[in-house]
């Protein structure tokens, strides 16, 4: 349950989301701690969020299986460039447009007789998403607590949500609705995490009243943080989209 929520909720969650300019646009760097409280051997994964203006990096500790069976230590999105880097190593990079993108899914779906664009039902937000009234500080942020009733039986998920950091996603919706949103289950539904008027400063899971899995965050610093992460290294080797389907019809 912990691996497949970290990586699902956390990294697709964050990864994939949201299209709309915002106002007040949030600035820094945040990171974020996810382990399962209820087993100290269980690995823990440390993300690092920064943002800027019209940039975002997503970094992990754990390299992560993104696409098509790309890994990918980091992903930079440059909105204002209308593309994604993938990290791959300290040297090595994959650059690739939106619309790539999604062509690499589309073959990808159709390799595996997957169809794209399935339908989903629609989420029963009156019967799951309940506002409990509590309320904290996170890092001096207001939070509002959001909890969900999840599929399995004594399964909940609560959301502690500031609406004083709100973050432009750029590109990331559309990415997300054409390749993520087909490949998983929806448990959460992603919008009330990451929309455009508040951000998650806490995620966990609970299983019969107990925590089994846990984000938080553990740095948030909207002043003095590395802005160099939103740029491409100098030196590093940026590979394209027909590199990478060499590399897939390889495999």
């Amino acid at each position: 349950m912990t691996r497949k929520i970290a990586v699902y909720l956390i990294l697709f969650l964050f990864s994939f989301l949201a299209a709309e300019q915002v106002a007040a646009q949030f600035e820094g760097e945040i990171r974020f701690d996810v382990y399962n409280p209820t087993d100290p051997q269980t690995e823990r994964v440390n993300l690092q969020f920064t943002f800027t203006a019209d940039r975002i990096f997503m970094g992990s500790d754990t390299s992560v299986n993104m696409l098509a069976g790309l890994r990918s230590e980091g992903i930079l999105i440059r909105n204002d460039l209308r593309d994604f880097v993938l990290i791959t190593s300290a040297t090595e990079g994959i650059n690739m447009k939106m619309e790539e993108i999604e062509t690499l899914n589309a073959l990808v779906n159709r390799m595996q007789n997957q169809q794209g664009n399935q339908s989903r039902e629609p989420f029963d937000w009156d019967q799951k998403v309940t506002e409990t009234g509590n309320t904290r500080q996170i890092y001096g942020y207001n939070t509002v607590e959001y909890q969900i009733v999840g599929d399995e039986e004594g399964e909940t998920f609560s959301v502690w949500l500031t609406d004083g950091i709100r973050v432009n996603w750029g590109m990331l919706r559309d990415v997300w609705y054409s390749t993520g949103a087909t490949r998983f289950d929806r448990e959460i539904p992603l919008e009330i995490v990451m929309n455009r008027t508040s951000f998650p400063l806490l995620i966990e899971a609970h299983k019969d009243q107990q925590v089994v899995f846990r984000a938080e965050t553990v740095h948030l610093n909207d002043s003095h943080f590395d802005r160099s992460v939103v740029e491409v290294p100098g030196g590093m080797k940026l590979l394209g989209l027909g590199d990478i389907m060499m590399n897939f019809f390889r495999q």
